[in-house]
């Protein structure tokens, strides 16, 4: 049944638009092809022969069954409570967490922006790129519920941000240290005298670095009790399938014996 369950996982995670929308064929397909699944890992039956199966006469009659408009919204409206409100739920409150740190380097963005130095503004413009970038990689890989993904992902991107926001803040200090007073008083409208702390950068970067550490941790562990909640909830109409379809035991019976 696990098969049967990851796939309905990653399929309709991507649907928040269209809840109420009548299935594509490509999405009927999806779910055909889940249920086949499910039938040769609960049968032990190679693929081969489960796509023998689905060929004949009384494959294509039992393939009605997984095509059912009713069956594909009942598996539908339970993943989409149980995985897709969380994980939007989860997906804002990282974007919260980027915004957060935008807003604590704010000043330092400002003194960027702002300057007088050579490539300060471009600078400044890759940094808040690099921010916002982070709000499409956590998304996709929320809507690819590849947590493991997510966390070795997210924490390249922190390093990369902390090292270039180290280069700016030295880019800075180095051209204020290169610079006669009469300089900065020529500049003083323009580029307020600021020495970066480096400290403070350090301290939010680690928090930044905790909070969403610890938010890849509880997405990994909500996502494994939902797959094990879904589970539950899902085996038993897939024995039940089974057990009240004759046809299927009957096809599967029958298609074995002339094999063997």
């Amino acid at each position: 049944m696990k098969i049967l369950v990851v796939l309905l996982l990653v399929f309709f995670t991507g649907q928040r638009t269209s809840f109420f929308q009548v299935p594509y064929q490509h999405q009927v397909e999806m779910v055909q092809n889940a249920f086949w699944d499910y039938v040769g890992k609960t049968t032990m039956t190679s693929k081969e022969y489960v796509w023998h199966i689905r060929k004949s006469a009384p494959g294509k009659n039992l393939e009605l069954i997984s095509t059912s408009i009713e069956a594909i919204y009942g598996f539908f409206n339970t993943v989409y409570t149980q995985v897709v409100l969380w994980t939007n739920d989860f997906y804002r409150k990282f974007c919260h967490e980027i915004d957060n740190l935008k807003y604590h380097m704010e000043e330092f963005m400002e003194d960027l922006e702002g300057g007088v130095l050579f490539h300060s503004t471009e600078m400044a413009a890759q940094l808040r790129c690099k921010m916002e970038d982070m709000k499409k990689y956590i998304a996709y890989y929320i809507e690819s519920l590849d947590p493991k993904g997510l966390k070795e992902c997210i924490m390249g991107q922190i390093q990369e941000l902390h090292g270039e926001m180290y280069e700016s803040c030295e880019y800075m200090q180095n051209y204020e240290h290169h610079q006669p007073d009469h300089h900065y008083h020529h500049h003083k409208h323009h580029y307020p005298k600021y020495t970066c702390d480096k400290n403070k950068i350090d301290e939010h970067m680690e928090e930044f670095q905790g909070i969403i550490l610890l938010m890849v941790n509880n997405f990994e562990g909500q996502l494994d009790t939902t797959t094990n909640e879904i589970n539950r909830k899902m085996a038993p109409r897939g024995k039940k399938l089974l057990n009240q379809s004759p046809l299927v035991v009957f096809t599967l019976s029958s298609f074995l014996r002339k094999r063997f």
